[in-house]
């Protein structure tokens, strides 16, 4: 998804944004009237998308003791341009319509709005913000780490094949776009007036850090007589951590409340004129401005999640009918081991492993 702009960024679907302005609903004489004002707009298309860059090196070595191989891989990559979709922000005006208390009246939509008796109903108009994502060349990643490869170590007791894999993954990724947020609050029954832009999405963090050691362990067993083929095999994660940060291009860093609660400033803030204007740190405390001040929901959004070891077993059986058709059952999380592990930066218990799936397939070779 970083790397390849699939069809929903090169040509994404307008954007619609429904706002209620007027509603009757009369049942004992059956008459109802309900009047929506639909904002359409295609600012979501991004003529400006580039093509992501990933500089790619590795180094790896193979060598063979007795009949088992080894395969050994060194690599280390840093993508640029990476794809990815931020939240933009539009301001549009609307009707809102004095509503109709009485019962029998019989409101009508016209060319000139909502008619009551002939008489245009008052009306205010009110302004708010339309959001919508939009594709954007907002990722960089710095990706290094090490893949092996061990077998085939044959059992000829066992009619076996054993294969050993793995590797230590070690990923840094950074979103660089700038997104839009609207509180979602009424100021004197009017939406909020402003939308804040920020260098990150509804969270604080714009980093995060993943580190996972791992290995696969397989077992493969064939019954040639009967044409059947069987393939155990135990996935084992040893070490898995993960971290979020956030960096700041615009010298506006995460700072701490007196509610000893993260908090980050917007860069710049929208008027409903759509006019853009920079966010200064004395504008946190300003009551007209204070709630575009983002805030984690823990005071532990920065702490190092690690797991303890978790493991997963899946079973693969495929039973060959002549030289072209074979079919394949599976069974995923045989063991339906769903492990919980407890992750300090959110403050609640995260489970590992997917459920238990399994699946049957047919193959037909020519």
């Amino acid at each position: 998804m970083h790397k390849m702009p699939v069809l929903a960024y090169l040509y994404p679907d307008k954007s619609y944004t429904d706002m209620n302005c007027f509603t009757y609903n009369d049942a004992e004489n059956n008459q109802r009237l309900t009047v929506m004002h639909t904002f359409v707009t295609d600012r979501n298309f991004n003529s400006d998308l580039r093509l992501p860059v990933n500089q790619k090196f590795e180094i790896g070595v193979n060598f063979r003791i007795g009949g088992v191989t080894a395969d050994v891989v060194w690599f280390k990559e840093h993508l640029k341009n990476g794809y990815c979709t931020s939240q933009l922000a539009e301001p549009f005006s609307y009707r809102r319509y004095s509503p109709l208390i009485s019962k029998g009246e019989q409101p009508e939509l016209t060319d000139e709005g909502v008619m009551n008796d002939g008489e245009l109903l008052p009306y205010t108009l009110n302004t708010t913000f339309a959001t919508y994502l939009s594709p954007q060349n907002g990722i960089e990643q710095e990706k290094q780490g090490v893949e092996y490869t061990i077998g085939p170590i044959h059992s000829k007791t066992l009619r076996s094949s054993f294969y050993i894999s793995g590797g230590y993954l070690d990923v840094c990724e950074k979103n660089t776009a700038l997104s839009a947020l609207h509180p979602q609050i009424e100021v004197n029954g009017k939406a909020y007036p402003y939308v804040g832009i920020y260098e990150t999405g509804p969270s604080v963090a714009n980093t995060q850090i993943w580190q996972q050691l791992n290995s696969r362990f397989q077992c493969v067993t064939q019954i040639p007589r009967i044409g059947l083929i069987t393939s155990l095999t135990l996935q084992a994660v040893w070490m898995d951590k993960q971290q979020r940060g956030m960096e700041s291009r615009f010298n506006n860093p995460v700072y701490t409340d007196s509610n000893n609660q993260k908090c980050l400033n917007p860069v710049y803030y929208i008027d409903g004129e759509g006019n853009q204007h920079p966010f200064t740190p004395d504008m946190a405390t300003d009551e007209c401005f204070a709630d575009l001040v983002i805030r984690a929901n823990t005071t532990t959004a920065f702490l190092k999640d690690s797991y303890k070891p978790y493991f997963l077993l899946n079973l693969r059986v495929t039973k060959e009918i002549g030289r072209h058709v074979s079919v394949a059952f599976c069974a995923n999380n045989l063991l339906q081991s769903n492990p919980k592990r407890y992750r300090r930066s959110i403050q609640k218990y995260a489970v590992v492993n997917p459920d238990l799936y399994y699946g049957a397939e047919i193959s037909i070779r020519f």
